[in-house]
C-alpha cells in the first residue's frame, strides 16, 4: 500500500511540474563509456610485496587509500556514467621503506546485485534500475540505509573511523584491509535518506571538527542543511538550514574562515521531487541564471545570499578571509556540459576549465570573479593545515594533450611548478606533510601514475617543493583512473617517530 500511495505521490507531483517554466535549457547524453572500459580492471589482491625504485622518505609511514569506480561495462552490460562505476579500493601500505599493495571491491548492494545477475541493476548518479520498477520511488521515500551504497568518490575518516562516501548517504565504512565493514550509521536526526550530501567532508584544521553540507528533500520543505561533527563524535550537528524552491548539483564547498561557502550553480532540478525519476535526469543547465553564493557563519548559522554570473564547479580548492571580504578559489567551467563528457576521460584534452576566484564584500554586498590563468588543471589538492586560511600553493592534475601531470600552484608568485611525463597520466595529488615541516610545502606528493602505452601503473612520491621524483612503487597490474584518496598516518610510531620524540623529550630535559 505504501508504494501505491507513493506512485499516486509521484503522479501528483509530475503533473505539478508541467506548469512549471519551461527549461532554458537541457542536458546532454552520455556518451559511449569505451575508452574508459579497455582501462578497467576486476582484480582483487591483499598485502602483495612491491618493488620500490628510488628511496621512501623514512617518516612517511602509513596507508596511501585510493577510491574510484573498478567496473564499468561487461560484454552484457554498461554503465551510463563513470560515476557510477562499481566502487574498487586501492591502498599502499608503506613501513620502514616497504610496501604492501591491497585493492578490493566496495561490498555495496550495486556490486552483490551485478554479481548474482551480472547487470548494472541500481539507482546511482545516472543509473537508473533493470528489474525493480519501485527502486527509483524507495530512492525517494523509503531509502533502505541498511543497503551499502556504492561510494566511490572519496575516503575520508570520521571519528577514527574509515569511510568511503559519495554523494548518497550513508558513507561506508571500511577497515585497514580494505573489507567493508557496513552503512556508517550517524547518531543524530538529520536526514539519512530523501537527501544528498557532498563526498567532500572538510576538517577544520584548528577545532579538527568535520564539516559538511547535504540536501534535505521533502514533500512539502526542500533545503540545503549545513552540519558539523565535534572531534570523538558520530552526531551531526545542524547549524544552518536554507529553504530552496529548487536544488543545485553542488560536488564540494569551502570553509573561509568562519564562515561556509556553498555555491549553487544554475545547474538545478527546479523541482527536487523529479529526482524520484533518475538523480542527474533531474537537473537542466539555466544559462540566463545567475549562480548563487551562500555564505554562512558557522557559529550563529546566520547566512547571506550574493548573486554572480553563471558557471560551474566539481571542486573547490580553499575559501579564507582578508581585509573584511571572503575569498573562495575553485575550477570552473562555462556550463555544466563536463558531467557528460567526463566519460571520455582520460582522452579530455581541453576541459575549458579555468581557475576562478570569487570576491566577496560582505559589507558592500558585492561579488567579483577573477579569472586567474588560462592553465587546464581538475583534482586539486592543498596542504590540509591550511583548510579556510589563506595560502601560498596548491597541486592539481596538470591536464596536456599527450598526458597528464602535475601541478604546483604558486599565487604569490608568478611561476608554477609541473611534473610531467609524455603519454603517462597522472591522478589526483595528495599531499602528506613532514612531521617536522615548517613552511607550507614541507612535504610530499602521492599520485597514482598510468602508462596507457604499457598498461602498468604505479605509486610516484614527489618532494613537494620541486616536484622531483623521489620514489616509484610499481603496481602489480593497471589500476584503473579513479576519483580521490587519502594519507592515514600509521597508528603505531614509526621508528623515525620515535626517534623524533626521543630527541624532543631530550631537548626539553636539558632546557630545564
Amino acid at each position: 500500500m505504501g508504494k501505491i500511495i507513493s506512485v499516486l505521490l509521484i503522479s501528483f507531483i509530475c503533473v505539478g511540474c508541467m506548469t512549471q517554466q519551461e527549461k532554458t535549457s537541457h542536458h546532454t547524453s552520455f556518451p559511449e563509456m569505451s575508452p574508459l572500459y579497455m582501462f578497467q580492471n576486476t582484480q582483487e589482491m591483499e598485502n602483495v610485496d612491491l618493488k620500490v625504485y628510488g628511496k621512501i622518505p623514512e617518516w612517511l609511514q602509513g596507508d596511501f587509500v585510493r577510491n574510484g569506480p573498478g567496473l564499468i561495462r561487461t560484454k552484457t552490460s554498461s554503465i551510463k556514467s563513470w560515476f557510477d562505476g562499481l566502487g574498487k579500493l586501492h591502498a599502499f601500505s608503506i613501513n620502514n621503506g616497504r610496501v604492501l599493495y591491497t585493492c578490493k571491491f566496495l561490498r555495496s548492494a550495486a556490486y552483490e546485485k551485478f554479481k548474482t545477475t551480472g547487470e548494472f541493476d541500481f539507482v546511482g548518479f545516472a543509473q537508473e534500475p533493470k528489474t525493480d520498477p519501485f527502486s527509483l520511488i524507495d530512492f525517494l521515500f523509503d531509502v533502505k540505509n541498511e543497503e551499502v551504497t556504492n561510494a566511490n568518490v572519496t575516503i575520508s575518516k570520521i571519528n577514527n573511523h574509515r569511510v568511503a562516501m559519495t554523494e548518497i548517504p550513508l558513507p561506508v565504512e571500511i577497515s585497514k584491509s580494505l573489507d567493508t565493514k557496513g552503512p556508517f550509521d550517524y547518531d543524530d536526526d538529520l536526514p539519512k535518506n530523501y537527501s544528498f550530501e557532498s563526498a567532500h567532508i572538510l576538517e577544520d584544521p584548528q577545532t579538527k571538527a568535520m564539516w559538511n553540507f547535504l540536501i534535505k528533500i521533502g514533500l512539502f520543505e526542500t533545503a540545503y542543511q549545513i552540519y558539523s561533527i565535534s572531534p570523538h563524535s558520530n552526531s551531526r550537528q545542524l547549524v544552518s538550514s536554507i529553504p530552496v524552491s529548487s536544488i543545485s548539483y553542488m560536488h564540494s564547498f569551502s570553509l573561509a574562515g568562519k564562515y561556509f561557502v556553498l555555491v549553487d550553480y544554475p545547474f538545478r532540478a527546479k523541482d527536487p521531487k523529479d529526482i524520484a525519476h533518475g538523480f542527474i535526469k533531474a537537473f537542466s543547465w539555466y544559462q540566463n541564471e545567475p549562480t548563487k553564493i551562500y555564505v554562512i557563519n558557522r557559529e550563529s548559522g546566520q547566512f547571506w545570499t550574493f548573486y554572480t554570473k553563471p558557471f560551474f564547479s566539481y571542486h573547490h580548492i580553499n575559501g579564507f578571509e582578508k581585509d573584511n571580504k571572503i575569498f573562495v578559489d575553485l575550477i570552473a567551467y562555462p556550463d555544466a556540459d563536463i558531467i557528460y563528457n567526463v566519460n571520455k576521460y582520460p582522452f579530455i584534452k581541453n576541459p575549458n576549465n579555468k581557475l576562478y576566484r570569487l570576491e566577496i564584500d560582505c559589507l558592500k554586498n558585492q561579488t567579483n570573479v577573477y579569472q586567474v590563468t588560462h592553465e587546464h588543471f581538475e583534482f586539486p589538492r592543498l596542504n590540509d593545515s591550511r583548510i579556510g586560511k589563506e595560502y601560498q600553493y596548491f597541486y592539481a592534475v596538470h591536464i596536456h594533450p599527450n598526458g597528464y601531470g602535475i601541478l604546483k600552484y604558486n599565487h604569490f608568485k608568478a611561476k608554477n611548478t609541473t611534473w610531467f611525463r609524455e603519454g603517462f597520466y597522472a591522478g589526483e595529488p595528495v599531499y602528506i606533510p613532514h612531521p617536522q615541516a615548517k613552511a607550507e610545502d614541507d612535504g610530499v606528493i602521492l599520485t597514482i601514475v598510468n602508462n596507457l602505452k604499457e598498461k602498468t601503473s604505479f605509486l610516484l612520491i614527489l618532494d613537494a617543493k620541486e616536484l622531483k621524483e623521489l620514489a616509484r612503487i610499481e603496481a602489480p597490474h593497471f589500476i584503473p583512473f579513479g576519483f580521490h584518496g587519502r594519507f592515514f598516518e600509521e597508528d603505531s610510531p614509526s621508528p623515525y617517530t620515535q626517534r623524533i620524540s626521543s630527541f624532543r623529550a631530550g631537548t626539553r630535559g636539558r632546557a630545564r
